[in-house]
């Protein structure tokens, strides 16, 4: 079976089996899939590398390079309408010399699937974010688009106004791509209702993923009294991911409870400072820590170190890092929104509290830190239940029984 794979990262391309460590969850699948015999794989993803095709590892790579040469730049730089129509042509490139049985394209950000309309080989799209809803989410409540412009940061300013522009013109093609999908894989009930929303004569798999590496070699998480009450959170830039909740979460924490002693950690590539203006609350006024980027390795070891990890997302499907955090054993407390009540159940694998309520996880968090018996029943649930969601076998053998769906549909 021979199955092209188009992927927003450039996956296990460039490292070699020696050096892999996890990498993320499409690198992690990759490195399980190959091991399966009778799978020819290969995998096409933009990358400014110009080589067509570069045999590696067992896997063949197309590093698709849509703005290559001069003329390529050009075109590309000022022909918005038409980069779509660029990007379609070097896919159907890479489909012809592969000549795959099954197309296997992740995510719906990108224009891998418009490929869909231009091929009789079926296509699966493997849901992850998915951008309408998260578009209708962008500006939290309070905010607004003259917001980007109040920063006093110019660079700042323009990375985000480009990022919503684009997020813009990207959820207009998503939209017509949804449209026109048969096949979906999927991990929550929230991306399979709007699935039928877009394709109602589609169908839907469900397709857990892979973690990395490293959580699946951790020890799991038990609580230890520390004295302070430490909270972790893992999020990226976007307004959306809720830097906002977390800072309007920890001042009401620490003015309405003087006493409780604690200390909240964010990871990821965040910027305090936009945050902190808007909403008139200092970081290091209420506790807050920006660690930045870290290593897998320190991540786990930081959760670890963790009495709760705390995940205020205005929207998502299926964070990994709750994934994560989950399989850590650690409790976990994150926002009712999106996909995420079909990874926590309230109360049993994980506490849900409402978007935009502060006062509501404010709260959540206080009864947490007094009860670490309840703490403890919940992380090591969340981790049963999680150690069988993301089981590599199970995973990998599943894909395989929609790859051969696909070749032979009822």
């Amino acid at each position: 079976m021979r199955v092209l794979w188009f992927t927003n990262t450039s996956s296990l391309f460039g490292k070699s089996s020696s050096s892999y460590n996890g990498g993320g969850w499409i690198s992690s699948l990759e490195s399980e899939l190959r091991k399966v015999e009778g799978v020819e794989l290969g995998l096409a993803f933009f990358h400014p590398d110009e080589f067509f095709k570069v045999r590696q590892n067992e896997s063949t790579y197309y590093p698709i390079s849509a703005k290559a040469g001069f003329l390529g730049k050009i075109r590309y730089k000022f022909c918005r309408k038409k980069r779509d129509s660029f990007d379609v042509l070097e896919f159907l490139k890479v489909v012809d010399d592969f000549k795959p049985d099954v197309i296997h394209i992740f995510g719906s950000e990108r224009s891998f699937g418009l490929i869909k309309e231009k091929t009789h080989i079926p296509v699966v799209l493997h849901l992850q974010g998915i951008l309408n809803p998260y578009l209708n989410a962008w500006f939290p409540p309070g905010y607004s688009f003259k917001d980007l412009f109040c920063t006093f940061n110019l660079p700042y300013a323009v990375r985000l106004i480009k990022s919503y522009l684009l997020f813009k013109e990207s959820a207009f093609r998503e939209s017509k791509i949804l449209s026109s999908i048969e096949f979906f894989l999927g991990r929550t009930k929230w991306d399979e209702q709007l699935t039928k929303l877009y394709s109602p004569n589609s169908r839907y798999f469900y397709g857990s993923e892979i973690l990395r590496d490293v959580f699946y070699k951790a020890e799991p998480w038990s609580f230890k009294e520390k004295g302070c009450f430490v909270i972790t959170t893992t999020i990226s830039e976007p307004l959306y991911k809720g830097l906002d909740l977390v800072l309007k979460t920890a001042k009401i924490l620490k003015y309405l409870r003087p006493s409780f002693l604690f200390q909240w950690n964010v990871y990821g590539n965040v910027q305090l400072f936009h945050a902190e203006r808007k909403n008139g609350i200092h970081s290091e006024e209420v506790n807050i820590s920006c660690e930045g980027v870290v290593t897998a390795e320190v991540l786990v070891q930081r959760i670890q170190d963790s009495d709760l990890f705390v995940h205020p997302s205005y929207i998502d499907n299926s964070p990994n890092s709750v994934c994560e955090a989950q399989y850590l054993g650690i409790p976990v407390v994150a926002t009712n929104v999106g996909g995420v009540s079909s990874l926590i159940d309230n109360e049993v694998t994980g506490i849900l509290t409402p978007a935009n309520d502060p006062f509501s996880m404010a709260a959540t968090i206080i009864e947490l830190s007094e009860d670490s018996q309840k703490m403890a029943v919940i992380g090591a649930e969340s981790r049963r239940v999680a150690i069988r969601r993301h089981d590599k076998k199970s995973i990998v053998n599943s894909l395989i029984e929609v790859y051969d769906v696909l070749q032979h549909p009822q």
